[in-house]
């Protein structure tokens, strides 16, 4: 599918019709990019192994992979005739399509983008004069084709600080727009923001009391036919955990394991951090051939960061840099143009050990749901005391897994963009918008990496049918009878070994991880506490120096935060060197 980018203009406006032939030529003399579509007021490259394909034409184009609802077909031109409004338009394609796609919509004089519900696409767009860009790749700008006036938000910066999900919704440089999921935009308009078309407390809990186990299987194949279908051949990560190998056991019933190059494992050097048996009975079972890889304890090193510190937003999925390398380097020489993961089956299938569970039954059932078998699934399902679940039940809210990390406790306070997932939810059951709350920050998977500069990254478990399948069920459905997860250990019970279905452990990183930043603390250190973050008042200096000591990274599980903290200050190290800052979110100082 690859990455593309688009311009469109007001094609009555003589001025913006010169500026565009002007920014047309940028991109003519920039390499790797093909030109894939052209209209009266739009252009559209492609760059990547595979190019996107343009759906539609005229005033309903859309770009990556568009399929009709419940099918692997591509939408035809007849199915994108326009509407109304852009609004309707996009209605119309939550409704009858899914896909990894981006809709470049007519709305009176310019276009709306609308972008999947999957988020199978980046959306990012700004504009040069009067002429309006539109990529799905997060990766450096090319030159000549960043926006003029581009200023670093600090705001928006301290609020990666707090809530991951922001990473998703905000840019952190003013004058590029996101286009979250499910939403419509009307560039230009970022006073009024984004709307939701593709409403989650629409789907969730639809359930028709059809046979779900198959129903799941025929969901996930559909998402991952539709998916790799567009790509030859792929690589597809099998960690050992059930939901990676729920995507496998699909790519085979789907008749696709002769696009599989090969299956990759990574393992650590620790029992908990090394999965090979559980990926070889999944690879043996299903006739896939499978590459185990050692992850190293390396330090950590400028260049691990700096790499992917370029790009329009911080490289979130690049922070175990040794692994993302490697990744990259074997879809290079593999050919492969795709990598498939299992990444969201915890959040869809539902793994979350809350005890928001609970309380979905207490409202939806009333007292006598709370049997005393029911209360003992659910505290071997959170591995909690029925006390402590019956204690949390009078206040839901205090039940929720979210915790502040410790480390990011800075003294700067910033206002947060509004996720339109989580503004849609109030009226769900706790557990339910858990789940949805969830689902939206697993956005922050997609983004700047090596690897998505090698090839496309295929998530089927995120895919529009997928995700609308498992929220339209009731939790209790997903967890039942107190195991994480149920539901999808029922449907695939037949076609993976009883060896990962029946697992009720899980493989643990944090540990390799807390070594591997043990062995970069002489970089660490005083790259963080002696940072822009710390200085500007968003990570909390005393709370980062303990948290950076051998010793307290061997019982603390503050890894990920501390991985994370380092992305964000190599991103604004590199940023603000480029661009000044914002005046209405210019840097706090303390």
């Amino acid at each position: 599918m690859g990455g593309f980018l688009a311009l469109f203009w007001n094609a009555e406006d003589d001025l913006a019709a010169s500026e565009a032939r002007a920014v047309e030529a940028r991109v003519t003399a920039t390499s790797g990019w093909t030109s894939i579509h052209r209209d009266a007021d739009v252009r559209i490259w492609g760059r990547g192994r595979k190019h996107p394909t343009v759906y539609g034409q005229g005033s309903v184009l859309a770009v990556g992979i568009c399929l009709r609802h419940g099918s692997c077909e591509p939408v035809r031109v007849a199915d994108l005739h326009p509407h109304v409004t852009a609004r309707a338009t996009a209605e119309r394609l939550c409704r009858e399509s899914w896909g990894a796609y981006v809709g470049l919509l007519q709305d009176g004089t310019t276009r709306s983008l609308f972008r999947d519900p999957s988020g199978g696409l980046e959306c990012f767009t700004w504009s040069i004069g009067r002429v309006r860009l539109v990529t799905s790749q997060a990766g450096p700008p090319d030159a000549g084709l960043f926006p003029p006036r581009a200023t670093l938000n600090w705001d928006v910066i301290a609020s990666w600080t707090v809530d991951r999900g922001q990473g998703a919704i905000a840019s952190g440089l003013d004058g590029i727009e996101i286009v979250p999921p499910g939403c419509l935009l009307r560039p230009g308009a970022a006073e009024r923001g984004p709307t939701l078309i593709w409403r989650p407390s629409k789907v969730a809990s639809t359930f028709d009391g059809r046979d779900v186990a198959e129903a799941l299987v025929d969901s996930v194949g559909l998402a991952v036919e539709g998916l790799i279908g567009a790509h030859d051949l792929v690589l597809d990560e099998l960690s050992g955990g059930l939901d990676s190998a729920v995507v496998a056991a699909s790519i085979v019933q789907r008749g696709l394991a002769p696009r599989v190059a090969t299956c990759l494992n990574y393992f650590g050097d620790r029992a908990e951090s090394d999965e090979r048996r559980y990926a070889r009975a999944a690879a043996e079972h299903l006739g896939l051939p499978l590459t185990c890889v050692a992850k190293p304890v390396n330090a950590l090193t400028e260049v691990d960061f700096v790499e992917v510190a370029r790009g329009l937003r911080p490289g979130f999925p690049a922070t175990d840099p040794a692994r993302d390398r490697d990744t990259a380097a074997r879809l290079e020489t593999s050919g492969a143009s795709a990598l498939v993961t299992g990444h969201g089956g915890d959040l869809v299938f539902f793994q979350m050990p809350t005890p928001l569970v609970a309380a979905d039954r207490l409202q939806t059932d009333g007292l006598r749901g709370l049997s005393a078998a029911y209360l003992g699934d659910v505290a071997r399902f959170t591995r909690k005391p029925v006390w402590s679940i019956l204690g949390g039940l009078a206040r839901p809210s205090r039940l929720d897994l979210y915790k502040q990390s410790e480390l990011m406790r800075g003294a700067y306070s910033a206002p947060f963009a509004v996720d339109p997932w989580t503004e849609d939810t109030k009226s769900l059951l706790p557990a339910k918008r858990l789940q949805v709350t969830s689902l939206f920050s697993a956005q922050l998977a997609r983004g700047w990496s090596r690897r998505e500069a090698a090839a496309d990254i295929l998530n089927p478990l995120l895919a529009q049918p997928v995700v609308e399948f498992c929220l339209g069920l009731p939790v209790s459905v997903l967890v039942e009878g107190g195991r994480d997860r149920a539901l999808v250990r029922r449907a695939f019970r037949h076609r993976l070994p009883a060896l990962l279905v029946d697992r009720r452990s899980k493989g643990e990183l944090n540990a390799h991880y807390g070594r591997m930043i043990a062995a970069s603390l002489g970089y660490l250190r005083p790259l963080l506490l002696d940072g822009c973050l710390v200085e500007a008042g968003l990570l909390d200096r005393p709370a980062l120096e303990s948290a950076l000591t051998p010793e307290h990274l061997i019982l603390d599980r503050s890894a990920s935060e501390i991985l994370f903290a380092a992305v964000i200050e190599n991103w604004v190290r590199w940023w603000q060197t480029r661009v000044p800052d914002s005046p209405q979110a210019s840097r706090p100082r303390p």
